[in-house]
């Protein structure tokens, strides 16, 4: 039996791709030794596929990692990768090491037997079904989206506690993403212009209260539970 735990990592890529004329070593030793059963072929399907999947029954919706968030398969992505791992059982043959050269024939013609038995629309189906529930794969509703200190920016993910942007993580399960990218050094005309316009006309006094605001601003935002009114009556106090 396969440890769940032993999944391929793909992070610079998508969707995973299988060279499915013999599937690649990795692959398909991580898969040998699941039984020639539905359930097998789930636990072949989560062990090749499980680092980029997740289910929501609640919602009855696949989610697939696209190198950014969880997004929602649209396009039954999932069952193009059930295709590729019941394909890939037909490399899973030449695995067979057994001693008795009768006995490994005849495995290997069972599970020769079973590679094709697997490409059928009900046993990939039964794969995809029965994968649904694996703890691994299975998530609720809740925890997607559960940080609220986490904004997904086109170019990174957002950390508003440290107010850095770093680099997207499956384990933050966000399915949400911002179309603009997160840039530290921007600079907003209209929130100049209104400020020119609030301001007192002293040059150094307006800078002063400019970046006391802008502080009060963020702070608001970025409170646990934010005030803005609170945060610049500390201003004009």
């Amino acid at each position: 039996m396969i440890s769940r735990a032993r999944t391929r990592n793909t992070d610079k890529r998508s969707f995973p791709v299988l060279d499915l004329a013999t599937g690649s070593q990795t692959d398909v030793e991580i898969i040998c030794g699941c039984k020639c059963t539905d359930i097998g072929n789930a636990q072949r399907f989560v062990a090749v596929y499980g680092h980029d999947i997740r289910y929501c029954a609640v919602q009855k919706e696949w989610y697939i990692w696209d190198g950014k968030r969880w997004a929602p398969d649209t396009t039954n992505r999932v069952y193009e990768m059930a295709k590729d791992v019941a394909q890939l059982i037909h490399a899973e043959v030449s695995f067979i090491e057994l001693k008795n050269e009768k006995e490994k024939r005849t495995e290997q013609k069972e599970l020769s037997k079973w590679a094709f038995t697997s490409e059928s629309h009900f046993r990939v189906r039964a794969m995809v079904e029965l994968a649904q529930s694996d703890p691994q794969i299975a998530v609720t509703p809740d925890k997607f989206d559960g940080d609220g200190w986490l904004v997904n920016c086109s170019n990174g993910t957002l950390d508003l506690r440290k107010r850095k942007l770093r680099e997207y993580r499956r384990e933050d399960l966000i399915t949400k993403l911002s179309a603009v990218p997160y840039e530290p050094d921007a600079e907003s005309e209209l929130w100049y212009t209104t400020l020119l316009g609030a301001l007192p006309l002293d040059i150094r006094i307006r800078e002063q209260v400019d970046a006391e605001i802008e502080q009060a601003v963020q702070s608001a935002l970025t409170a646990p539970d934010p005030d803005p009114q609170d945060a610049l009556d500390g201003v004009f106090a």
